[in-house]
């Protein structure tokens, strides 16, 4: 039978019994995605501090320029 004929029944739960059958929790899947988009979210998070760090060596770097002049 091919995949285009073949039925998924799905359990109460929304699970299809093919994962039941196997022992698959819906709520773990379901705790997997929520975990992958908070890694998404950290990973931007820690992608716009990088961008942060770098401005702030950059502004460091023309304050303590204008500091060296204005001392001379």
């Amino acid at each position: 039978m091919g995949a285009e004929g073949q039925r998924i029944l799905y359990d109460r739960s929304g699970a299809s019994s093919s994962r039941s059958r196997r022992g698959e929790d819906p709520r773990i899947a379901q705790m997997q995605r929520e975990m992958e988009e908070q890694q998404r979210a950290l990973a931007e998070q820690q992608r716009t501090l990088e961008e942060q760090r770098k401005k702030d060596e950059e502004t460091r770097a023309r304050l303590e320029e204008m500091e060296r002049i204005l001392s001379a």
